[in-house]
Order: structure tokens, then C-alpha cells, then sequence
């Protein structure tokens, strides 16, 4: 955690989760549908997580020159953006929480996971659906044309930032 005791902007944050393993579910086009094609593993070893605030960074590079992992925080860690224009203009490794909707930004596009009590709603440009907190497929649908398998890895990310933010660094989120 050092990269958050040396931030002079406080950009990056500590922020805890529950260790986990998780079976999700690879999803395929079918029939101009969608079905499970596969299951791939999903796991998060460590309670204790680093999130970058990208709002509050002038990426003076405190964070990586003390870092006692190779790497850059500022860049390579999940960065939050609190500005909703902030967040439209990123390419890549960018997330916005508003209420209970976690929306990501990577090459360029965007996917979102809304949370629902035990329900999970993920889309992007190809795909909605509907998953139980236990990974368990409830319903979905094509929203265009896709060849080949879609992981769900992108969703189960969301899930343990969207977690642990709301367990433990709840004035981060907008409402």
C-alpha cells in the first residue's frame, strides 16, 4: 500500500474484499441467440486491493517510484473517474460508479454491470445478461452480431470493485 501513503493528491485508495473463486460462465452465439459455450475461473487472493482516483492525479509518479511493484499505480491499477467527461474520454482501465451501476471503459468501449440485490445485469455492444451473484445464467440476449466466445471476466471485476467500494469507501460513489 505504499503507493497510497506517498500520493500527495491522495489518488490512490485501500480498499478491502472478501478472497474469492468464482466459476463464470463463456458465452456463445447460438441460433441468434445466446448460450453457455464453456466456464472459465475467476479468483481474487488478496483482501486488500488498490483503486486510483483519476480525478484527483497530476501523475507525478510518487506513486510508482515508491512502489514495491514493478509497475505504475496511476496507470495500472483500476482508475475511478468522478467526472462523468473525465470518463467519456478514456480509452482504457476506466471505471464510473453511479448508484448501483458500475460502468467500464476498455479499447474504447463500454460496458456496464448493474447490481441488484442477488442480480447481476451485464452489457456491452454484443451482449445483455442476466446472472445470479453465483454466476448462475438467468437470461440472455444478443445485441449484435458476435463470432466467437465472450468471457464474462470484464463482469466479474466490475462485481469485486463494485463490492469493495461499497463496503469500504462509500464517499467515492456518486448517487
Amino acid at each position: 500500500d505504499k503507493c497510497v501513503e506517498v500520493c500527495p493528491n491522495r489518488a490512490n485508495y485501500t480498499f478491502q474484499v472478501t478472497p474469492i473463486s468464482w466459476t463464470l460462465p463463456v458465452l456463445g452465439a447460438t441460433d441468434g441467440g445466446v448460450g453457455i459455450v464453456g466456464e472459465e475461473e475467476f479468483h481474487v487472493r488478496q483482501d486488500r486491493q488498490i483503486l486510483h482516483v483519476d480525478d484527483f492525479c497530476n501523475e507525478c509518479d510518487d506513486c510508482q517510484t515508491f512502489c514495491v511493484h514493478h509497475g505504475r499505480p496511476y496507470a495500472d491499477k483500476p482508475r475511478l473517474f468522478l467526472d462523468a467527461g473525465l470518463f467519456a474520454a478514456e480509452e482504457s482501465n476506466a471505471f464510473r460508479i453511479e448508484g448501483n451501476v458500475i460502468r467500464r471503459r476498455e479499447q474504447g468501449r463500454e460496458s456496464r454491470l448493474t447490481v441488484r440485490g442477488d442480480t447481476l445485469v451485464y452489457e456491452d455492444d454484443g451482449v445483455r445478461v442476466r446472472l445470479t451473484r453465483a454466476w448462475r445464467m438467468e437470461h440472455a440476449e444478443r445485441l449484435s452480431p458476435f463470432d466467437g466466445p465472450r468471457w464474462l471476466v470484464a463482469a466479474a471485476e466490475m462485481l469485486v470493485l463494485y463490492d469493495g467500494m461499497t463496503a469500504t469507501l462509500p464517499f467515492l460513489l456518486i448517487t
